[in-house]
């Protein structure tokens, strides 16, 4: 019983990180021009912010069925790292920020 607790509190905590990256990709996929994406020649503003809300959708819902789609928003949270990791240095350094 005491490990389901701990199992459920540790799950209830990577929700939260997870939901936590998922909306800080999406602000930052939607923060920047159109410009800014065609300047880094790879794919375009849309794509980004399609997937990166996807992900956040994925996110809130997982967090609202209480981690029954854990597996899925693990997944999420890949695509948000992806853009967080690949893309947005790209769009600073293009931008001058």
């Amino acid at each position: 019983m005491f490990a389901f607790v701990i199992a459920s509190w540790i799950q209830f905590v990577l929700l939260i990180l997870t939901l936590g990256v998922e909306v800080w990709a999406f602000i930052n996929a939607v923060r920047f021009s159109n410009d800014a994406y065609n300047a880094t020649f790879r794919r375009p503003k849309g794509f980004w912010v399609a997937l990166t809300g996807g992900a956040l959708a994925v996110g809130v819902l997982s967090f609202l069925s209480g981690g029954r789609l854990f597996l899925l928003s693990m997944a999420a949270v890949c695509v948000a790292g992806v853009f967080l990791a690949d893309m947005l240095p790209n769009l600073k350094r293009v931008t001058g920020r």
